[in-house]
């Protein structure tokens, strides 16, 4: 009760704080303290269920439409940009030059402390959400206009049609980065690469629209977290396979949306016709952006249709007699006994590229779930557990694993995925178990009743199996019928009869029945 009311008292403080500073920041208002931080709270709570990054255009609108006609609007746009500035900005910048930090000591000396080592592994995090926040700042400074002064120089620099695509171009570049931070979240090598290759592009076009120095600075900075943070981007999978979530949809929607609604603050003054989409000068600074804003949007569009468009995954198919074969050849290669529950023949196999190593899962609703750890020798796992990450993200799942053991988790962590304790399996030491003491006479009846019921137990070789399996059919239906329960499946054994045949089985007898 204690820690549950210290994480209110501060999660109070920090909105209190947060809505002070963006009181504080207004010029002037009539709205009281206590007013404001009510409408600041509601805002952020409509910010976090619209699911954008930080309540981007979601907390702007909100505090916009409900403030309007006390603050007038274009110092509420002010304040907020610099309220964004003072709380994300600058936290993200000192983030940034401690993450480039913590790689280049990593780079320099190959082998890092755990401290460093677990501030490393949340460069693809970071990474991921510096680009999308980089690709939103292209998409809306593309509808800006941009400073005269510095139009006035580039007239005298580059012709007309430099200028005029590279605000195009430049835009279409940061949605362009707004997707690939997905694949940049899932360490994809071919993200790295897309992101290296945007982001130097974006650089050049930043100078060659107006000479937009700040814009070049943080792509310049996003160059650098890029370089020192190029190992932990190893998974080689396609990018163009990914399958984007709904929420990521929404959240490059609201970025365009913003953008939009900057372009017609901006430009406010200037009084829409149809020539603006065809006027064409270095004075032209609201047609340019206006088509720099459509040019974004039907990117955006265009994305959306193919990815909506693209055929849906294929159905989940039993293992083919020769995966059964080989997975079962490599159980038999290991100690892990579990591991016999493949040969049940309900659950997928996904084989290395060696195909020395495997594992087994079974689909259901968007969830991949993997049984187990991989089947296999131990260098294969690392591979094997990203390819089937991979795998599921680009049908649009999830992938889990389900029961692993204790010394395997750092490669689950590594992966990028969490953890969740379910339970805890009991070990048994048989070189030290016995049937002395109080707390075993339970057990001790047990075996002399078995002793007075004339009871054997037998092992029976794999070959001997189909014999008895009539016979065992019948005590497995019956034990079932008694408890009005059916067979289960994935991650406990069922009865079936080419699962009992591969391998041994124990009876227990009585009266030779």
């Amino acid at each position: 009760r204690r820690d549950f009311v210290a994480q209110i008292v501060s999660a109070v403080f920090d909105v209190v704080a947060a809505g002070l500073t963006l009181w504080v920041l207004l010029p002037s208002t009539p709205v009281g303290f206590p007013t404001f931080i009510t409408v600041y709270a509601a805002a952020l709570l409509l910010g976090m269920i619209g699911h954008t990054p930080g309540g981007i255009g979601v907390f702007e609108a909100a505090m916009v439409f409900t403030l309007g006609r006390a603050v007038p609007a274009h110092e509420m746009v002010a304040a907020l940009i610099a309220y964004r500035a003072i709380y994300f900005g600058v936290p993200l910048v000192l983030s940034a030059g401690l993450l480039a930090a913590f790689e280049g000591r990593a780079l320099r000396r190959r082998l890092v402390s755990r401290q460093a080592a677990r501030v490393s592994q949340l460069a693809p995090l970071f990474l991921s959400l510096v680009t999308f926040a980089v690709g939103g700042m292209l998409v809306i400074s593309s509808a800006t206009p941009a400073f005269w002064h510095r139009i006035a120089i580039l007239r005298n620099v580059v012709p007309l049609w430099v200028l005029e695509g590279s605000q195009v171009i430049c835009s279409v570049l940061g949605v362009a980065l707004l997707f690939v931070a997905r694949g940049l979240l899932r360490r994809l090598d071919g993200a790295w690469w897309m992101t290296f290759a945007l982001t130097i592009a974006s650089l050049a076009l930043s100078l060659a629209k107006g000479l937009a120095f700040v814009e070049a600075g943080v792509l310049g900075t996003l160059l650098v977290l890029l370089l020192v943070s190029r190992r932990r981007f190893n998974r080689h999978s396609s990018l163009f396979a990914e399958r984007f979530t709904i929420s990521w949809f929404v959240s490059v929607t609201m970025v365009l949306i913003l953008a939009v609604w900057v372009l017609c603050f901006a430009f406010r003054d200037v009084p829409y016709t149809r020539d603006l989409w065809s006027h064409f000068s270095f004075d032209a600074r609201a047609p340019r952006a206006l088509r720099a804003t459509l040019a974004a949007g039907v990117f955006v569009a265009m994305f959306a249709l193919w990815q909506l468009l693209r055929p849906a995954p294929g159905r989940f198919m039993k293992p083919a007699p020769q995966d059964l074969l080989d997975a079962e050849q490599i159980i038999r290669a290991q100690e892990c006994s579990d591991a016999g529950l493949a040969l049940m023949g309900d659950k997928t196999f996904l084989f290395s590229e060696s195909r020395q190593a495997f594992l087994m899962y079974a689909k259901y609703g968007r969830t991949w779930a993997a049984l187990y750890d991989p089947v296999g020798p131990r260098e294969e796992w690392p591979a094997l557990i990203a390819k089937f990450i991979a795998l599921a993200h680009k049908h649009g799942g999830r992938a889990a694993f389900y029961q692993v053991r204790a010394n395997a988790l750092p490669l689950y962590l590594d992966a990028g995925l969490t953890l969740m304790k379910l339970g805890e399996e009991a070990h048994i030491a048989l070189d030290e178990f016995d049937l002395k003491g109080s707390h075993r006479s339970h057990l001790r009846y047990a075996l002399r009743r078995g002793d007075k019921d004339a009871l054997t137990v037998e092992v029976i070789a794999p070959s001997e199996v189909p014999a008895a399996l009539p016979a065992l059919r019948d005590i497995s239906d019956g034990w079932l019928d008694s408890r009005d329960a059916r067979e289960k499946s994935f991650s406990v054994a069922a009865f079936h009869d080419g699962y009992l045949a591969t391998q041994s089985v124990m009876l227990v007898r009585q009266g030779g029945q």
